[in-house]
């Protein structure tokens, strides 16, 4: 047995490995590019929130229905430390490696203090930082970690809060419900998409009372108590940290019920993810899109993992705490899974709340998998070998993540026909430089979709494609490329095409009628 001196070194060993695991994705060319077609909109929004907070004019301190509000506190304060203009081609790159090494090191300090919380709560061994490790080396995850945009904090905040209710449910110990109300209440804040919690925090106490009959003394006779203290924690955090609630709480609730959480994912729209053969098919829409957007984005480690842990989940000889760990990630799944499924609203970035239970059941089915085999001999080189060549391709990608797609499906050549290749603002800088490199100046007027993106990389003047009629240059990614046709043909000539191991993404046309 390890004495707790040597458990404790390993455990910073493996702390101080999943932070050079982490920073070496997150790191690279982090100030060069935007990546999620939002990031700009949050940026203002920030700003305006902070300045809004700061004059005490606590109303207009909600900007949008989401609410974003945990994102504009982090960001706001950020751009007021700042102090300069930011969407200039001088100051951004300074401004964004700031704002994003905050962001990103809050996302990564969550993940791992909630995870170890969870961890010691089951007793876990320190195969356990499998887990972390998966997301802090997948690139889809990144990509979005590394953007100054909702769907990473709000994973982070889920992860967080499920992680503490898991701890909770294991120890009954009033940190960890208070733990997972606090970050319940900071998913909130982030986003209305947290709901998705609520079954699973009943479902959780439900199913410990059911297995468990001697517990429920333990959790005050009724599943009432502990749920009752972790909603009643989450709205205090929300109330505390939302200024609009202190002097409009029934019409602020009112347009986040009515908007984010109704409106906005069953009537707002959203490109296709899928195909256009797939979209045909209204169960495919509804039911397929995300899996195949998850199955072509995630790796074949994690994909092999996960499948291997839903195998595994259903044998007789499966470890308690790892059927226990199971069943929370697996009702998480389907409580996540089915609602984004079923709204109208289809992004591509909302798979990103999946490589939670995905982490989780990768652990199961990684477990499951050494168990099986008797000659262990050779099994800790060939894993460190396999782990290591993960981490060397995934991170090859660094700093276009949304470039990569399953090499085990097919990688982009087979994800083109099943699913919508997007990738949001990527690489717009490279079109930035190139403009400038050219000595375009602020006489020349560039469109493009959306016109914030490349507004901060570039000396001209950028307008929206889909309002000015005229312009000296034209800039369409690929996933407007279609969209756009009618405009590309009238007066405008293929100046130059961006591409990244050897996929176009960014095409510029120069007007040849002016």
């Amino acid at each position: 047995m390890f004495s707790p001196q040597k458990i404790c070194k390993k455990d910073i060993f493996s702390f101080v490995f999943l932070a050079i695991v982490f920073y070496s994705f997150f790191l690279p060319s982090l100030s060069t590019s935007f990546i999620a077609i939002n990031e700009p909109d949050w940026i203002e929004r920030s700003a305006r929130f902070i300045e809004a907070f700061l004059k005490g004019n606590f109303a207009n301190t909600y900007q949008k229905y989401h609410p974003g509000v945990a994102l504009m506190w982090i960001i706001g304060i950020c751009v007021k430390l700042f102090g300069k203009e930011i969407f200039s081609v001088e100051n951004f790159p300074q401004f964004a490696f700031s704002a994003r090494l905050v962001l990103g090191t809050v996302f990564f300090l969550i993940v791992l203090l909630s995870f170890n919380r969870l961890r010691k709560a089951f007793s876990f061994g320190l195969m356990f930082f499998l887990v972390p490790f998966l997301l802090f080396s997948e690139p889809f995850v990144i990509a979005f970690v590394r953007s100054i945009g909702l769907d990473a904090l709000l994973t982070a905040f889920i992860f967080a809060s499920f992680c503490f209710f898991g701890a909770y449910l294991k120890s009954n110990k009033f940190m960890d419900v208070a733990g997972a109300g606090i970050f319940f209440g900071l998913a909130l804040l982030t986003k209305v998409t947290a709901l998705v919690l609520v079954p699973v925090f009943v479902l959780g106490i439900l199913g410990v009372l059911g297995v468990r009959p001697s517990a429920s003394w333990r959790m005050g006779l009724t599943p009432i108590k502990p749920l009752l203290m972790l909603f009643s924690i989450s709205a205090v955090v929300f109330f505390l940290f939302f200024p609009a609630m202190w002097v409009g709480p029934l019409k602020t609730l009112k347009d986040i019920i009515t908007l984010g959480a109704i409106n906005a994912p069953l009537y707002d729209y959203a490109s296709p993810i899928v195909s256009d053969g797939i979209a045909g098919s209204v169960f495919a829409q509804k039911f397929l899109s995300y899996s195949l957007v998850f199955a072509f984005r995630a790796s074949p480690l994690l994909l092999a993992f996960f499948l291997l842990g839903i195998i595994a989940f259903f044998s007789k000889k499966l470890d308690k705490k790892l059927r226990f760990l199971g069943v929370l990630a697996l009702v998480f799944l389907v409580c996540y899974y089915v609602p984004i499924s079923f709204a109208g609203k289809k992004i591509f970035r909302y798979i990103l709340p999946l490589f939670i239970p995905a982490g989780f059941l990768g652990y199961i089915g990684f477990c499951f998998a050494i168990e099986k085999i008797e000659n262990k001999r050779w099994l800790l080189p060939i894993v460190i070998g396999v782990f290591s060549v993960r981490i060397l391709y995934n991170i090859s990608f660094a700093p276009n993540y949304l470039f990569y797609f399953n090499p085990l499906l097919g990688g982009r050549v087979s994800a083109q026909k099943f699913i919508k290749i997007d990738f949001e603002t990527t690489g717009y800088n490279e079109a930035g430089k190139y403009l400038n490199d050219k000595g375009v100046g602020e006489e020349k007027i560039i469109v493009t979709y959306p016109p914030k993106s490349l507004g901060p990389f570039v000396n001209g003047r950028v307008e929206d494609i889909r309002t000015y009629p005229n312009a000296d240059f034209l800039l369409v990614p690929l996933g407007k490329r279609e969209e756009f046709k009618d405009k590309t043909t009238l007066c405008y000539a293929l100046e130059k095409t961006f591409s990244y191991r050897g996929l176009e993404y960014l095409f510029l046309y120069e007007n040849i009628c002016k």
